[in-house]
């Protein structure tokens, strides 16, 4: 017996996602934004729906945050599940390059902008801290929220840092207070 595909009606990919209110647990770490993610993982959303998903993404990171001051680091999702089971980010070593004039030493880097900025990009972040260039973008589509509490300002206006131990030591110890999916669209 043969069955042809196109006498299957099935319900595209993004219309199941749609419905999805099931809660992501990854390496320990809740993520209540299985459903916010389905929806812009393609980074296709426009209009009231992208703003709707700032909105959660706020929200979540405000409650969660419970009133401290909180810095945001871009990666990869393998990058932002990593962070959060281990509480660390890997070390960044610059070995003497320089970001607009400023030597950067070993640590840990984060961002006051936070993922529901309205008018940034994925392209924006990686303009305004990896050298002027778009080198990053794709590799910026989750964030890790993080307590401020140790984090000095550095460089750039909105961009923090946390030192490394004397010690070379390739993780720098934070407290992550969420993860999730990066609603900023990659290009404008």
């Amino acid at each position: 017996m043969s069955v042809s595909l196109n006498t299957i009606r099935m319900p595209s990919l993004i219309s199941l996602m749609k419905g999805t209110t099931a809660t992501l647990i990854a390496a320990g770490a809740g993520i209540e934004g299985a459903q916010i993610y389905n929806r812009y993982f393609t980074y296709k959303m426009i209009g009231a729906e992208l703003a709707g998903a700032r909105a959660q993404v706020e929200s979540r990171v405000k409650r969660k945050a419970k009133g401290k001051s909180v810095v945001f680091h871009y990666t990869t999702r393998a990058g932002a599940i990593g962070i959060s089971a281990c509480q660390c980010v890997k070390t960044t070593s610059f070995r003497g390059k320089t970001v607009d004039g400023l030597s950067r030493p070993n640590g840990a880097y984060a961002t006051s902008i936070p993922p529901w900025a309205t008018g940034m990009t994925q392209s924006t972040i990686s303009q305004a801290f990896y050298g002027g260039t778009n080198s990053r973008v794709g590799k910026l589509g989750w964030f890790v929220a993080i307590d401020a509490g140790p984090f000095i300002p550095y460089g750039q206006p909105g961009e923090f840092f946390k030192p490394a131990t004397p010690y070379f030591n390739p993780f720098v110890s934070v407290d992550v207070i969420t993860i999730g999916p990066n609603p900023m669209p990659l290009f404008d």
